[in-house]
């Protein structure tokens, strides 16, 4: 009898322990299970993302580097508009309007923001945060900020371009800088949740804009005076929020003319440089986000952008009168949100002239000389003059180098172009593909001078640009009465 009652209770207790265990896991899976109709108690923080260097150093040493870096003033927090969206419908559970009247957001300083604490009802939400929209003229982001709780916010409401925000930055007139962030399906009411700590949701901000900052250095010789600009080849508008990689880029367009012109819109902070300077930071302008390498032109996905500075005469002289350098970067790619820093040099080229000449004596045997001391003169816009006998018929230039100032070791012959003008229209000028000048016509006056102006075109790396330079150079040729040191 007992052994019977023995056995119903091992057999009971053998039923009843795995039912027991698993009402026990019932319980715990239920626990860790967020309650829809559960509330939970939370505060939103947003703040404005870093500024970040390409080149991963700091653009500017001292003080200001830091700062540079963090960004700088006006670059920040003007208008802010939070959304607290259901993750699976979509639905507006709470928007966040903040008057920021009195606070640095009036000057676009603000650099975060913490909402007060809000009830929200446990589950999964995306958290999307707006700031400084109104100056985009965007109509698709204007329609998502006059959206109110109870509305929806679909993934279609979200998938749009904004229309070149960078020309619109205007800091000093107030329009301040476009910046969009969100964190999607955090766990509200989870304490053990991924993305925040004690209830306090965190939002960065993101810039829809890069910032390109160019700095030039002279050549240690010369003043220089910067006339005009170009930067070209950047994005003609961005996506809503950064697009993940391996997305499709097709309404990212590029032109190869689009980029900013100093000469409508943007100042030159520098426009002389310095003989001594170590370097002047000529233009610091915000550009669209900028992805080329995802370019389906392969003309564009292969090449950075492009760079160009013209030259404007000096009071004095000016080697650089009418010059050009045109610089292609090795940078391809500028996200919202970073400084691209381009330091160029402009240092000084000189010119090795060759002259053949012929001259006509009174027998009319044709004789040949060869000249080699062009020598630069300084007075008025300088000039590279050539002497020769007056009793000269014709001649012949032939460009034999471009030769560094600053570097004797660095000499350009190949991939050299010469283009010559001649001022002197009674001559006849006969320019020839290897970049010679043959010219006739001469007028046998002693102490008489012909000009001509050569533009010379090479290609060179430069850090990280491979730059092309442009220079126009004043050449005089002088018959003069007497004997003349030949080669």
């Amino acid at each position: 009898m007992h052994e019977t009652r023995k056995k119903i209770i091992y057999i009971l207790s053998a039923i009843m322990l795995p039912i027991f265990s698993c009402m026990l896991l019932s319980c715990t899976e239920a626990e860790d299970n967020i309650e829809g109709n559960r509330e939970t108690t939370v505060s939103i923080h947003i703040t404005t993302n870093g500024i970040t260097d390409l080149n991963a150093t700091r653009v500017r040493g001292g003080e200001k580097a830091a700062a540079i870096e963090n960004g700088e003033k006006g670059e920040f927090i003007n208008t802010l508009c939070i959304f607290i969206v259901d993750a699976e419908t979509g639905q507006i559970e709470m928007k966040i309007s903040p008057d920021l009247t009195g606070t640095k957001a009036e000057t676009g300083d603000l650099v975060d923001y913490t909402s007060g604490e809000m009830e929200l009802r446990a589950g999964k939400k995306n958290v999307y945060a707006f700031a400084n929209w109104d100056n985009t003229e965007s109509a698709e982001w204007r329609a998502i900020i006059n959206k109110e709780t109870g509305d929806v916010i679909t993934e279609n409401d979200l998938s749009f371009s904004i229309d070149d925000p960078a020309s619109k930055v205007d800091i000093a007139k107030g329009k301040y800088i476009p910046m969009s962030g969100k964190l999607e399906g955090i766990a509200i009411g989870d304490m053990n949740g991924k993305y925040f700590d004690n209830n306090l949701i965190s939002v960065v901000l993101d810039r829809l804009v890069g910032k390109v900052m160019i700095t030039v250095v002279g050549d240690g010789e010369t003043d220089i005076d910067i006339n005009r600009l170009l930067f070209l080849g950047t994005a003609d508008n961005v996506t809503l929020f950064p697009k993940a990689v391996g997305d499709s880029w097709g309404e990212i367009t590029f032109e190869k003319e689009k980029g900013i012109d100093s000469g409508s819109g943007v100042e030159l902070s520098a426009n002389r440089i310095a003989s001594n300077s170590a370097g002047e930071e000529i233009a610091t302008f915000y550009i669209n986000e900028s992805y080329r390498t995802k370019s389906s032109d392969n003309e564009i996905s292969e090449k950075g952008y492009t760079l160009m500075l013209e030259m404007e005469r000096n009071d004095n002289y000016d080697k650089y009168d009418g010059s050009r350098y045109v610089a292609m970067t090795m940078t391809q790619d500028v996200p919202r949100n970073y400084i691209f820093p381009i330091k160029l040099k402009l240092d000084s080229y000189d010119i090795e002239l060759e002259i053949e000449a012929k001259t006509a004596p009174i027998d009319f045997t044709e004789e040949v000389n060869y000249y080699t001391d062009a020598e630069w003169h300084e007075d008025g816009d300088g000039y590279y003059m050539i002497t020769l006998r007056d009793i000269t018929s014709s001649f012949t230039i032939t460009p034999k180098l471009i030769k560094n100032t600053n570097d004797v070791s660095e000499e350009v012959r190949d991939g050299v172009t010469w283009e010559w003008t001649c001022m002197d229209k009674e001559l006849q000028c006969t320019p020839q593909e290897d970049g010679t000048l043959n010219v006739t016509g001469l007028t046998a006056t002693p102490n008489y001078a012909y000009n001509f102006i050569v533009e010379v075109s090479w290609e060179m790396p430069m850090n990280e640009l491979t730059v092309r330079h442009s220079r126009r150079y004043n050449v005089r040729v002088v018959l003069k009465e007497g004997n003349i040191q030949l080669r």
